[in-house]
């Protein structure tokens, strides 16, 4: 039986589901994954996304599992 030794298990980052660009309906290039422990603890994971087409950039967080538009 293992012992506890305090610590979080990693986190396997999960991909998001594919989405293709709202502006000119071409798909998402991954660009960079962080993973952050939040001010409670939980392991959150944000994927950011631009389209190759017309330079949008977007985000996917796990924490909020939604899509947002980056400026």
């Amino acid at each position: 039986m293992p012992v506890p030794t305090g610590r979080v298990a990693a986190v396997k980052p999960v991909m998001p589901p594919p989405r293709r660009c709202p502006r000119c309906h071409t798909h998402l290039e991954h660009e960079r994954t962080f993973v952050t422990k939040g001010l409670t603890g939980v392991p959150s994971t944000e994927h950011r996304f631009t389209c190759p087409a017309c330079d949008a950039r977007y985000r996917w967080s796990s924490r909020d599992e939604r899509w947002r538009e980056l400026s």
